[in-house]
């Protein structure tokens, strides 16, 4: 159990990390990123139609890992 903490404090920190090097601001990290959330996900926008950092998570057998920023 305290492996998996481990592991997944590690996660978060890197999460914060590149959330700070693009300059995002509005995730919520006490909020599971792969819970699909709102929160992780970037509103469509016709102004800046290619911007998208999105959060996107695979999980299975109620293990989950972020593929996709």
């Amino acid at each position: 159990m305290r492996s998996l903490m481990f592991k997944l404090n590690c996660a978060v920190q890197a999460l914060k990390e590149i959330a700070a090097q693009v300059g995002k601001t509005d995730w919520d990290f006490s909020i599971d990123p792969c819970s699909n959330n709102t929160i992780w996900e970037t509103p469509k926008s016709e102004a800046r139609p290619a911007y998208n950092n999105t959060l996107n998570c695979t999980c299975s057998d109620r293990v989950c890992h972020v593929t996709h920023l």
